[in-house]
């Protein structure tokens, strides 16, 4: 529906220009193709309104080379939107992803548009949300005791790295490896950067929640974590 209505103003518009085009042309063809005498009699009228008339004649010609450019430009335009349409990919996500930074011409359709992407944010807010709440509730004790054990460890890593001695980054992984996914680092450098790089994204996903999905997540993770000795093992971790 929303390129729909953009198609058809685009249409109405691309018309629109071309009537105008057309028009300002047939109306200068019809003028350089009178007879001399119909030109020598138009002439004449001004010479006798004296200087009024010249200032007249020209300001005609000026506004209609103005309205004719005017025309081109919209045409112009139109038609480059029109292949950005055409351009867009056929599965609807890359549609939405296409037309994020397309300017429409329809306000209705800008407005729909508007509309759809707001409601597909908060969609994947609440799926976030649930997913996230959902993982947090079903942490059982012995996961809760291996992350604090998982922790401990590599804060342990982290101290032994800064006194200049080599930590067993394999022996951890043999322990934790699954706890990585199916892409685990291969160096404490690389677990250290995707660490960070998953906390950031956690935290800007946290942070485009609405805030009392926010208070929720934190009292939820407060009432799991719960263990003061976790706590502050992953506190002296950040």
């Amino acid at each position: 529906e929303i390129l729909d209505l953009e198609h058809t103003t685009l249409d109405k518009r691309l018309e629109d220009a071309t009537n105008e085009s057309q028009s300002q042309e047939s109306s200068s063809q019809n003028h350089e193709n009178k007879k001399p005498d119909e030109t020598r009699s138009e002439s004449r009228e001004p010479e006798q309104e004296g200087s009024k008339g010249q200032p007249q004649n020209a300001e005609g010609n000026e506004n209609s080379s103005e309205q004719q450019e005017f025309s081109e430009l919209l045409k112009t335009i139109t038609e480059r939107k029109k292949e950005q349409l055409s351009d867009l990919p056929d599965d609807t996500a890359g549609q939405i992803q296409g037309l994020q930074n397309y300017e429409f011409m329809d306000k209705d359709a800008e407005q729909k548009f508007r509309e759809l992407v707001d409601s597909l944010k908060q969609a994947m807010m609440d799926t976030f949300f649930k997913d996230l709440s959902k993982q947090i509730s079903d942490m059982s004790p012995e996961d809760m005791e291996r992350a604090k054990e998982m922790a401990s460890d590599l804060n342990e890593m982290l101290k032994q790295k800064m006194q200049g001695q080599e930590p067993d980054f394999d022996n951890f992984m043999n322990k934790y490896g699954d706890m990585f996914g199916d892409n685990p680092p291969d160096s404490l450098e690389e677990l250290l950067a995707q660490m960070q790089a998953q906390m950031g994204a956690m935290q800007g996903l946290m942070n485009s929640l609405p805030q009392n999905m926010q208070d929720q997540l934190q009292q939820l993770i407060s009432n799991k974590i719960g263990d003061a000795e976790l706590a502050d093992t992953l506190s002296e971790l950040a």
